[in-house]
């Protein structure tokens, strides 16, 4: 065999030892994006309703909690997407926002607002809410005025809440007023 036969055997040899892994990384980039995808072509249904018992019990006593004696707890702007759970079955991905309702007493001082916000973290971690951390908006920041607390509740399925007072009212609604969001995992629907 000449030289250059030989050559052309190896780099074909070599091309093909390089390309097989490569194709088949692609592949299973393809699997997974097609998985990924999957996954996410729910559509997102708004309004819609909590359908997890233990995420609806947590809501509930978090809104009690910051509204209670002010007649009917808020509704929220509610958004879920379908999602495969573990567990199987019919499950979503729930984020909920409420506002204090009309009839609560919302005081427009920054005092106050504190207050609320660190008496709301203390209830918090009593009831077992971790990474509870609180903060602070200041028109130098975020063109707004407000004190809040995030925390996160593992055993509900509650990755991320927020509870803010806007003591001094926001664009679109310049009354003082609390705004909780509540974002959960994939949960199954049992409700």
């Amino acid at each position: 065999m000449s030289k250059r036969i030989l050559r052309r055997v190896a780099a074909t040899a070599v091309t093909g030892l390089l390309l097989v892994p490569m194709l088949a990384s692609c592949a299973a980039l393809d699997v997974i994006q097609a998985s990924v995808d999957a996954r996410n072509s729910s559509e997102i249904e708004s309004p819609a309703q909590i359908q997890n018992s233990q995420l609806a019990a947590e809501t509930e006593l978090l809104l009690a909690q910051l509204w209670e004696g002010e007649g009917d707890l808020p509704v929220g702007g509610n958004v879920r997407r379908a999602c495969q759970a573990d567990e199987g079955g019919e499950a979503y991905l729930f984020y909920g926002s409420w506002f204090s309702p009309a009839s609560a007493a919302v005081s427009p001082d920054r005092s106050e607002a504190i207050m609320t916000i660190t008496e709301m973290s203390d209830w918090l971690e009593a009831q077992g809410w971790e990474y509870v951390e609180t903060f602070e908006f200041t028109t130098e920041k975020l063109d707004v005025n407000a004190v809040g607390v995030g925390a996160s509740k593992s055993a509900a399925g509650i990755p991320d809440m927020q509870v803010i007072y806007y003591f001094e009212g926001q664009l679109g609604q310049p009354e003082p007023h609390i705004v909780v969001d509540i974002d959960s995992d994939c949960l199954v629907a049992d409700l």
